[in-house]
């Protein structure tokens, strides 16, 4: 499902604490700057955030689903961008998050179809 609108959290003071992601995979997905674990907003934390609001936004079935018994994907890898195996499960990603940055107020960052 894509994504229809990108909101951003604010607390009481205007300064910005957490993105939302509106109609994202199974609804809305949120990520608070305060759950992203890490001191200032380096590299790794930044793809800790990354990585927190791309699971938010996959949708993962696991590989021995019953729902899957017949499906001829369960049991090869699609290896595609928007379909491929992570360990045990299947993963259906419609978008992908990249370019992630912080400029001390404000997260950046790119939202592309995945195919």
């Amino acid at each position: 499902m894509p994504i229809k609108r990108v909101d951003r959290l604010t607390n009481d003071s205007g300064d910005e604490v957490g993105i939302r992601l509106v109609n994202a995979g199974r609804g809305d997905a949120q990520v608070l700057y305060a759950d992203v674990q890490g001191g200032p907003w380096n590299a790794q934390r930044l793809e800790r955030f990354r990585q927190q609001m791309q699971d938010e936004i996959d949708e993962r079935i696991a590989l021995t689903d019953a729902a899957l018994t017949d499906d001829p994907d369960a049991a090869t890898n699609p290896g595609r961008a928007d379909f491929f195996h992570d360990g045990a499960d299947l993963v259906a990603r419609a978008v992908i998050i990249s370019d992630v940055s912080w400029d001390g107020a404000t997260m950046q960052f790119t939202v592309t179809r995945a195919r």
